[in-house]
């Protein structure tokens, strides 16, 4: 899974939240309800709003598409939005969040997530089988090509869209904090959305 992480052992350099971990280690405290709380306050992060703000780790905008890409989702293939990163979902739509009694983590399983999160240069090299390939949409003719294997270079810019900044992660700590000390019954004023 291509994801971020946050895990119980994790201190952050914050005073109050490895206190809390103390005491629910101390306890034995299963701390899963606070963790499903911080995943999925780290999924509305990475799902929603850095979608809406496409913007980077570092608050740089996502690279534009380049325009072949625009022109090919103006013919229709795909949803035609010239937003980077938004033509079918279906990216979006899979990041989910998973928890346990000491963690939680937001991911994304589509196979073709890491090539946007971490850019790719590269070149590949592909096998085409022999095929048919027609002549035109008026023309009934077709001429036969031979099986062979041609290099291609693939430019994906980085785009991070599952990351935790600064920011986000001192929200994360709070939210944090404030769950498990709740959850061990000590009172506490409620963290600040």
């Amino acid at each position: 899974m291509t994801g971020f992480s946050v895990k119980g052992n994790s201190t952050f350099g914050f005073e109050e939240l490895t206190r809390a971990l103390q005491i629910a280690k101390e306890k034995s405290r299963d701390m899963s309800e606070s963790f499903q709380a911080v995943g999925e306050r780290m999924l509305r992060f990475n799902k929603l709003d850095h979608f809406r703000d496409q913007k980077q780790r570092d608050g740089s905008a996502w690279p534009p598409l380049r325009e072949s890409t625009l022109a090919r989702r103006r013919k229709g293939k795909g949803s035609r939005s010239g937003k980077p990163l938004q033509d079918t979902g279906r990216m979006k739509a899979s990041i989910a969040s998973r928890f346990g009694s000491t963690w939680a983590e937001v991911g994304t399983n589509v196979e073709y997530a890491p090539a946007h999160q971490f850019g790719v240069d590269k070149t590949v090299t592909e096998n085409v089988r022999a095929h048919a390939r027609t002549l035109g949409k008026r023309v009934r003719a077709s001429s036969l090509v031979r099986e062979h294997s041609r290099s291609r270079h693939i430019r994906i810019p980085k785009r991070e869209f599952i990351f935790v900044n600064a920011s986000e992660q001192a929200v994360l700590v709070s939210f944090l904090t404030w769950h498990l000390l709740r959850d061990l019954k000590v009172k506490v004023n409620p963290p600040s959305p």
